[in-house]
């Protein structure tokens, strides 16, 4: 029961105990007024009767009469005349009868009616006695009015009370209602600041204890925020030209190549300036530097519209793009783009005719090594070939089995979606807690079949999707599918994962259908946990704080997925709000063997459960590998060698 509640509890019983207690002494004390009033009154009826009789006692006519005159008014029970040797003369009862008064409160609330004596005398000689009782009827009603103004009295009062308190603790506890508030935003990972201070002693103390708290928490996060960016900017960035460095372009490469849910398919392109040590000669070192960064920011600008691409500076004058999901074609206009405004750039600080080449080579499931030397015999065929050129290695085939052909994919993914032609495969991410054989939850996966009854994994089909419109409604798609598996299954406390695209995040025609399926299925939506690449949260944070906050509202998580790619900072966690987030498999391959990234994400960890956020490590593949990431404390370990997607 919250605080608000239980005073007002307080108040309600306070005041009943009152209300009763002065309510029982009010009717009392008037049951008691009226009890002397009854005896009052039945005396002086005696004593007047007394008299009046004396000179008539021997006219029993007469006596009658006076005796009648009396009764008839009917304030009294009974009139009794007896004589001096006790013989009863003249007796009248009236029966009590009290209309209006409710039988329980006569039986609640008795009223005595005691007897009057009085003398008859005849000078000084005794000649009859008269008693009289006076009737309660009166009394009894007077007393039931009483009670009811009363009740009535004191539960206006009550109502009037309890509505001034409702309001003035609603004003007094709403010092109290903002701190909770405050501390609910904390563990949302925000950090609010209360501006009103409330005038109460205690309560003002509260309240700058809970703002002290808030900064400092807010501090604490920041400080341990800075120093992991620190540390993966250390390991992983060029300090130059603020791009990744020949270490981060290595793991990624290793990585990609090895992950065809992530890089079924893309190009590896390399571009080298021309000569840049006579730049260096000619127009000194801090020059050359500028001119690097210059060249930097060139390739991300050109390459800020062809999807997530990875830029890194290899060394000296060498830069390499890794350029995931795209067509011969495409990879041929980057490179062509890239030779344009690198001629454009040279016209400033040119040395000569020849500023740089680019090569360029598609992966085709060769290894990181293979694909590397294919881009670095592109890039000297460029050399060979003259000014500011570029070359495409010729290896194969670019996707053996696969058109290249935006229309035809078209047409395979709509009958693919029209016909139903998929399978739902699912990956368990397992606990390292002690409880090692628990599942967290299972990452579901979309495979489609192909002609040959072979089953296409989404890195080969989602950028073909994205491309050409579709891949909202292959996100539908996997959806309705895993809320009609979780209908079914039995086991109503399995969790699963969805991968949705940053396209259908910032759509608010998905996100609106998307919610309508959560209200439809709300035990399901409980039991769901989105998730969207790092990359397309960065592309658009709004839209993502948007998603999460609907995500939520329906008892729905969010997962941050490849997390760590971009060189982002890691507070903007705080506005985004998951509850998981997905190590990049970059920085868990092999973390067994490499000290610079085993400290990069036991920090990484450490930041992330400081925000209460779970960290989730990707392609583990080897038991070593659990092992060391066990003993770093996430929470998750995923992979094949933990367990490969498969269906039910």
């Amino acid at each position: 029961m919250t605080l608000h509640r239980q005073m007002l509890l307080i108040i309600l019983i306070l005041f009943s105990c009152m209300s009763v207690g002065t309510f029982t002494v009010s009717i009392n004390n008037t049951r008691q007024y009226l009890m002397r009033q009854l005896e009052s009154h039945a005396q002086d009826a005696a004593t007047s009767l007394g008299l009046s009789l004396s000179p008539h006692m021997n006219d029993p006519a007469t006596v009658n009469a006076m005796v009648d005159a009396i009764f008839d008014r009917g304030y009294y029970q009974e009139i009794a005349i007896a004589s001096v040797d006790g013989k009863q003369m003249i007796k009248r009862v009236n029966p009590v009868r009290i209309k209006g008064v409710p039988d329980w409160f006569i039986a609640l609330i008795p009223l005595k009616t005691p007897q009057a004596d009085a003398l008859i005398v005849d000078g000084w000689i005794e000649s009859g006695r008269v008693r009289v009782s006076s009737h309660p009827g009166l009394a009894y009603d007077e007393l039931w009015r009483t009670a009811v103004d009363t009740f009535y009295w004191y539960l206006g009062s009550a109502i009037i009370s309890l509505g001034l308190s409702l309001a003035l603790l609603r004003l007094v506890m709403q010092p109290l209602r903002a701190v909770e508030e405050q501390a609910e935003a904390i563990c949302r990972r925000s950090y609010p600041i209360q501006s009103i201070i409330p005038r109460t002693r205690e309560l003002r103390k509260v309240v700058l204890a809970m703002n002290k708290m808030s900064l400092r928490v807010k501090q604490m996060f920041e400080e341990q925020s800075a120093i992991t960016d620190v540390l993966r900017d250390q390991a992983h960035l060029d300090p130059v030209t603020g791009i990744g460095n020949r270490r981060y372009f290595d793991k990624q490469m290793d990585h990609l190549t090895q992950s065809q849910e992530e890089f079924f398919w893309g190009a590896l392109l390399l571009l080298r300036l021309h000569d840049f040590k006579k730049f260096n000669d000619v127009y000194g070192y801090n020059e050359g530097d500028n001119l690097l960064r210059r060249i930097a920011e060139m390739i991300r600008s050109v390459c800020q519209d062809k999807g997530e691409c990875i830029v890194a500076r290899l060394g000296g004058a060498e830069f390499a793009i890794i350029m995931p999901y795209d067509s011969p074609g495409a990879v041929s206009m980057l490179a062509q783009d890239l030779s344009e405004q690198l001629m454009l750039l040279s016209e400033a600080w040119v040395v000569n005719s020849r500023p740089g080449y680019i090569g360029a080579a598609l992966f085709s499931g060769q290894s990181a090594a293979e694909l590397l030397s294919h881009a670095d015999q592109a890039l000297h065929t460029a050399q060979d070939e003259g000014k500011c050129g570029w070359s495409l290695y010729k290896h194969k085939p670019w996707v053996e089995g696969f058109p290249d052909d935006l229309n035809d994919w078209r047409k395979y993914l709509e009958m693919a979606i029209v016909n139903n032609l998929y399978i739902l495969h699912f990956q368990p991410v397992y606990s390292v807690s002690s409880k090692s054989t628990e599942i967290i939850f299972r990452e579901i996966f979309l495979r489609l079949k192909g002609d040959s009854g072979n089953l296409l994994v989404a890195g080969l089909f989602m950028p073909m999707a994205e491309k050409i419109g579709l891949a909202r409604d292959l996100d539908m798609l996997v959806i309705k599918a895993a809320l009609y598996h979780m209908r079914k299954e039995s086991n109503i406390d399995n969790i699963y994962a969805i991968n949705i695209t940053t396209t259908s995040m910032r759509d608010a025609k998905f996100v609106a259908w998307l919610c309508e399926q959560l209200t439809l299925f709300p035990q399901c939506a409980k039991r769901l946990i989105f998730e969207i690449p790092e990359y397309g949260i960065l592309h658009d944070v709004p839209a993502a704080k948007s998603f999460s906050k609907s995500l939520h509202s329906y008892g729905s998580k969010l997962s941050i997925d490849q997390f760590g790619r971009s060189f982002s900072s890691f507070a903007y966690l705080n506005s985004i709000n998951p509850t998981y987030i997905k190590l990049d498999g970059s920085f868990v391959r092999n973390i067994n063997l490499d000290k610079d990234n085993q400290f990069l994400v036991q920090a990484l960890t450490r930041t992330a459960h400081e925000i209460d956020i779970k960290v989730i490590a990707l392609n583990v593949e080897s038991n070593d590998e659990q092992a060391i990431l066990t003993a770093m404390r996430v929470d998750g370990v995923q992979g094949y060698f933990i367990g490969k997607p498969e269906s039910e």
